[in-house]
């Protein structure tokens, strides 16, 4: 069978729009336009994603409403010049975007094959960012390296941004991405329970 044009979509979409978040995080507020323009595309892989694994089962819609909840925080950190509520946003957006992960990858989780596989890989990969967020606010300097602490401390001095940390979302958001458009263009995800 060929190949769907949704899933041909969902899988260009979602790794551009995820390639894209790694300059715009380096370069920090000055950015804020790029990153929302590439999280629009990333968006839309993400609808087209939860299209091809069927929107009505309950683990793909609970994903893209949290995955809602990313896009009114990238929103924020664009709109809003406070860098208090930025950093708020940042640590938000961080947050729904690593547990949208995780909700998509358990729904891949329920299926057969190499769905599974990919499914137990990216909930590794995002539970395992999960972990590092919340080792970063209960023990700052422990999860210091993959730049997670500078969310927390930038919460106390609004000043600095957390550029590693947004780096290192982008990164598992990239491999996640890369991992499920790999599946969705060679049909792995398309037709199974």
């Amino acid at each position: 069978m060929p190949i769907a044009r949704t899933a041909k979509i969902a899988a260009v979409t979602l790794l551009v729009g995820a390639i894209s978040q790694i300059p715009a995080s380096l370069l920090g507020a000055l950015s804020q336009p790029w990153a929302f323009a590439g999280w629009l595309v990333l968006t839309f892989g993400a609808l087209s994603l939860c299209d091809e694994l069927g929107a009505t089962r309950p683990l793909n819609r609970a994903g893209l409403i949290v995955f809602g909840i990313c896009f009114v925080a990238r929103t924020v950190m664009v709109v809003v010049p406070d860098p208090a509520v930025i950093v708020r946003a940042e640590l938000t957006f961080a947050l729904s975007s690593l547990l949208a992960l995780q909700l998509w990858s358990a729904a891949l989780m329920h299926r057969r094959d190499r769905p599974k596989v990919i499914g137990i890989l990216g909930s590794l990969l995002s539970a395992s960012g999960l972990a590092v967020l919340v080792a970063a606010h209960v023990l700052a300097a422990g999860a210091g390296y993959l730049g997670f602490a500078e969310l927390f401390s930038a919460l106390r001095h609004p000043d600095l941004e957390p550029h590693r940390a947004m780096v290192s979302l982008a990164t598992i958001t990239v491999i996640w991405s890369g991992i499920t458009g790999v599946a969705l263009w060679t049909r792995d995800l398309k037709g199974l329970p």
